[in-house]
């Protein structure tokens, strides 16, 4: 059995978001742990409190700093891919949100089966991220789908006289 050429990209994402998560802990244990202190109960409190948001903050930036340095591309590529090779029609200037654009596709009689079928499957997606609360990644994939809409569009314009 051959070697992979490199560490798995989710151990990878996994071993530095724990890394984060035992920085971010050290912190919090050297905040509260000073016995002289009278604010210790206190303190104690309120970082337990606190600390689930801090951990949530931290993955969303780590989040969101992965997606735009590993993951945006390959989530362009594939929009791309999909949008060509199941034949999706000219798309209008007018939209917002990708989600408009693919709800358009889903209903119309003129798209193709296999574009109606792939555009109810990335609605079915945004509405699974809307229900469970995954704003950050519904925004994200808008931010994507949205270029590629841009640049799928600009495919069916007409060339240039020269």
């Amino acid at each position: 059995m051959s070697k992979p050429n490199r560490v798995p990209v989710h151990w990878r994402n996994a071993s530095l978001a724990l890394a984060f998560d035992i920085i971010l802990g050290w912190c919090i244990v050297l905040l509260i742990d000073d016995p002289e202190s009278f604010w210790k109960l206190p303190t104690v409190v309120l970082a337990l409190w606190f600390v689930p948001w801090l951990f949530r903050i931290k993955a969303g930036i780590y989040y969101a700093f992965n997606y735009f340095f590993n993951e945006r591309a390959l989530v362009v590529q594939q929009i791309a891919q999909e949008l060509a090779a199941k034949g999706y029609p000219c798309p209008d200037e007018r939209y917002d949100l990708a989600q408009d654009y693919f709800a358009e596709v889903a209903t119309s009689a003129e798209a193709s089966v296999d574009a109606r079928v792939s555009a109810a499957k990335y609605l079915g997606a945004d509405a699974a991220w809307g229900q469970s609360q995954q704003m950050l990644t519904r925004w994200l994939f808008n931010r994507a789908a949205l270029e590629v809409i841009a640049g799928y569009r600009k495919t069916f314009e007409p060339d240039p006289p020269g």
